[in-house]
């Protein structure tokens, strides 16, 4: 699940092609003498999508207070209740998943 406005550039991309990718890096070290880096990372391929369903986006959102804001479910319910009406929540249905690294 995400999280952002209600309209922009990304919900225009997203209702023209709702195909994305995601990707994260993980750890990561510069090797100057090789001119390279130790990394990790993966990317995510799928389908996102509109959250729809009320209920449905109060338990993302409550997901993503859990996450980033532990200890703090409370203030984040009543946040989430200030601010649903005006945030849209996004969800990526996982099609396909890559990754690949470096070690040494």
């Amino acid at each position: 699940y995400y999280h952002c406005a209600m309209a922009g550039h990304k919900i225009d991309n997203i209702v023209s092609c709702p195909l994305v990718s995601f990707c994260i890096v993980g750890n990561t070290k510069t090797l100057p003498d090789a001119f390279s880096t130790c990394y990790e990372s993966v990317i995510v391929f799928g389908i996102v999508e509109t959250v729809k369903d009320e209920e449905e986006k109060i338990k993302a959102l409550r997901l993503l207070v859990r996450k980033y804001s532990p200890g703090y479910e409370s203030e984040g319910d009543a946040y989430i209740e200030r601010a649903l009406h005006k945030t849209n929540v996004l969800k990526l249905t996982v099609q396909r998943i890559s990754g690949k690294g470096r070690l040494s």
